[in-house]
């Protein structure tokens, strides 16, 4: 069962004053590179009713907003702040309110335990695969289907693969495996036309560097299978960390 976020009753008048005190109502706020509208103090009064009625499952806020503090009226104070400096946007509380995992990079996909490693990369139908990556050159653990619940985490900065990890795990998530990563490239073909895909908790050593990872990319050609060498060069800033929940592993 998921737990629930809940307020102490005592401080939502304090959490309803903070909202107004904090929140500017400007009509853009900068978020990333683009700007991006920022979230009004009625979008954010009404989230803060929502969890404080437990209707927001505890751990979508830190798996998707990087927000990680213990105490529950810290926790949003903190989504109200990010969102004032304009680190959170509109959409993303919105979506948050109206429980659109997909606008927050949540996607549930069933994965196939049972296909061997060549029909898991047949299956994903790409352009170009690298002649690199074989089907022997990784085994599939585990047992029948399973419905995956996963987290596309963009961290929007350049970081090495080490800080990439750990801001995961913060976040209550574990790295998804390279079947984990083809089963969603199968799935849900589209998403890497948009963004470059990895799966951090699969490396390989291919020969181009100590760890290799295997991604999904798009080119002009088409939809990519590849790796990135990420111990000679750090993460870009577009790409977006494949994970699942740790208590759903």
């Amino acid at each position: 069962m998921v737990s629930r976020l809940v307020l102490p009753s005592g401080e939502s008048g304090l959490v309803r004053a903070m909202v107004f005190l904090t929140l500017s109502e400007l009509p853009v706020g900068e978020g990333g590179e683009e700007k991006m509208a920022r979230a009004s103090s009625a979008q954010l009064m009404e989230l803060g009713y929502r969890i404080q009625r437990g209707q927001i499952p505890t751990w979508k806020i830190p798996a998707v907003f990087g927000i990680v503090e213990a105490d529950p009226l810290g926790k949003y104070l903190r989504l109200v702040e990010e969102a004032r400096k304009g680190a959170i946007s509109a959409e993303q509380v919105q979506a948050l309110i109206e429980g659109e995992d997909e606008e927050l990079g949540i996607f549930k996909v069933t994965v196939d335990y049972d296909l061997s490693s060549e029909q898991i990369i047949i299956a994903g139908c790409y352009k170009w695969v690298h002649s690199s990556i074989e089907a022997d050159c990784f085994s599939v653990s585990g047992e029948g289907e399973v419905e995956r619940e996963f987290i596309l985490a963009h961290l929007n900065k350049v970081v090495s693969t080490d800080v990439a990890l750990a801001k995961l795990s913060c976040r209550g998530l574990r790295p998804a495996k390279i079947e984990e990563l083809l089963a969603l490239g199968a799935s849900r073909p589209e998403l890497q036309e948009k963004f470059p895909i990895v799966a951090p908790g699969s490396c390989f050593v291919l020969g181009y560097g100590p760890r290799d990872f295997v991604d999904l990319c798009f080119s002009g050609t088409g939809r990519i299978l590849s790796f990135y060498s990420a111990d000679k060069r750090n993460w870009g800033k577009d790409y977006r960390y494949l994970a699942v929940r740790k208590d759903a592993a």
